[in-house]
Formats: structure tokens, C-alpha cells, sequence
């Protein structure tokens, strides 16, 4: 790590800490990987994105950490003063040949192929930035921004505010004119909040809460087979309708949490 380059050095947030546990004990380097996919129609000028993109990063310290634990007596996030992402630029437009693809990428579909190297690729923690972008070309006029980057450094709310000062970036660049954007806020301000609360009052507030819960709900799987096989597995998919979608994004989007809260909170309801 240079020195020169460092910016600031805090401690990470609990949700991160947890995250950063099972990352360093997991045996695939997917763990905690995520891929954004943005369609983008109609003509797109790379030096542009690219340029606003950079913008976009150093608005933002969270996006320019990285994570450091050997030796510690607990995991500290190393924020940078600059980073460089790498971008890279894919034709996907031709079937593949079937050369060099995994089981994801079968069935002679490109993208799905890269997708999946992609994410076996994974990330060395230590080192910033913790991303990486592509631009998938779908056909003349038609593109995939694909953002692989890891869970620590952003959720599902920050993607939102990514992609939406990125396209306001974008386009104010292409315009010759400066992007009318806020201030973001620093993350170290977050941290300091979180260090500053009572962990006793919390602690004692969801005990309260919890009052009468003795044990975690069992759930009750078929024996399994005597090669070991357990029978009965079923995967189901089921695609839910545009209205059900907008109604369950704007009851998550009410209750600020994400839809995967909302879910689970379904799910606990059902067990």
C-alpha cells in the first residue's frame, strides 16, 4: 500500500465487518460479488462514460476502499485519493463459438459467458478499488454496462445513487456544462454515528422486542436417501406481474428498506 495515496483510514461498520469475515473464510471468490447490468440504447460515447464515471468515484470515498485486517486488533477500510478502474470493452453482438465457456456460459450466449468469468475473477480485498467495468456491445446502437464490484463497498440503495449521478454526469459532460450535484456526504460520518450510539440501549431495545422468542423455527426436511441424496428438492421460479413488482418497490421504498428485507420479512412471517 502507498502511503502517499491514502486519503483516510476508519473502521468499518458492523454490516460491513460481518460481510468482511465471510469473505476472508469463503472458499470462492464470488462470495459477496455483484454485477450491475444497465441496458444502454442508442449511441454511447465510452470516453464520456468513462470521464463521468471517474467523477462519480471520487465524489464518493466508500467507492475508493479497501480493507485491511492482518495483524489488527480489528479490520480497518483504507480510503484512497485516486484509484483507477479498469474498463474493458466486449463485442457480444456474435453467438459464441463455445470456446472457453462454463456451464453459465452454455448455449452459445456471449454474454452470459463473460458474466460468469467475470465473477470467478473476484477481488484481492487489499487493494483499491474494488471494481471493475465493462461495455458490452449488444448490437449498433445497443449496449451493457456491466459494474462488477464488491458488497463492502456499496448496497442497494447506493447503486441507485451511482447510476443516477452517473447519468446526470454523463449527460452534463456531453452538454459542455458542469453537473449540478450536491455535496455527497462522507462515509466517515456515517461511522462516527454508528460509533457514537448506545449499544446498551439498542441491545436492550431489541431484547424487549424479542421477549418470548426461546428458539429458532425448525424446518423439517425429508430423510435422506441412503446414497446420502436428500429427496424431495424442488427449485421453483416464479415471475411476479409489473403491478405486483411497482406495488412491493414502493412498499419497500416506504418502509426504507430494500425489497430483500421485505421479503424476508415475508418469510419470517410464513415460518
Amino acid at each position: 500500500m502507498k502511503l502517499e495515496n491514502v486519503q483516510d483510514v476508519y473502521p468499518l461498520s458492523p454490516m460491513q465487518t460481518g460481510m468482511l469475515f465471510h469473505a476472508i473464510e469463503a472458499s470462492e471468490p464470488g462470495l459477496y460479488l455483484l454485477q450491475l447490468r444497465v441496458t444502454l440504447d442508442g449511441p454511447v460515447h465510452f470516453e464520456t462514460l468513462r470521464d463521468a464515471w471517474s467523477e462519480v468515484v471520487q465524489r464518493h470515498e466508500a467507492l475508493r476502499a479497501a480493507f485491511v485486517w492482518e495483524g489488527l486488533d480489528e479490520p480497518l477500510q483504507v480510503i484512497h485519493e485516486r484509484v483507477e478502474t479498469r474498463w474493458v470493452r466486449v463485442d457480444a453482438s456474435a453467438p459464441a463459438t463455445g470456446v472457453g465457456l462454463g456451464e453459465d456460459g452454455q448455449g452459445g450466449d456471449p454474454e452470459a459467458a463473460w458474466l460468469a468469468e467475470d465473477r470467478r475473477e473476484g477481488f484481492d480485498l487489499t487493494q483499491a478499488p474494488l471494481m471493475r467495468l465493462a461495455l458490452l456491445k449488444l448490437g449498433p446502437e445497443r449496449h451493457r454496462l456491466v459494474w462488477t464490484f464488491h458488497h463492502l463497498l456499496a448496497d442497494a440503495w447506493s447503486m441507485a445513487v451511482v447510476m443516477q449521478e452517473l447519468h446526470a454526469i454523463y449527460h452534463a459532460l456531453r452538454a459542455g456544462r458542469e453537473p449540478a450535484l450536491s455535496p455527497a456526504p462522507a462515509y466517515r460520518d456515517f461511522i462516527g454515528w454508528l460509533k457514537a450510539r448506545d449499544l446498551d440501549a439498542a441491545k436492550a431495545s431489541w431484547q424487549r422486542y424479542l421477549e418470548g422468542v426461546r428458539q429458532p423455527m425448525a424446518l423439517r426436511f425429508p430423510a435422506q436417501a441412503a446414497s446420502g441424496s436428500v429427496s424431495g428438492r424442488q427449485l421453483e421460479t416464479r415471475i411476479l406481474s409489473q403491478e405486483l413488482g411497482m406495488a412491493l418497490t414502493a412498499l419497500a421504498q416506504a418502509q426504507r428498506v430494500t425489497p430483500t428485507a421485505l421479503y424476508l420479512a415475508a418469510w419470517g412471517i410464513v415460518l
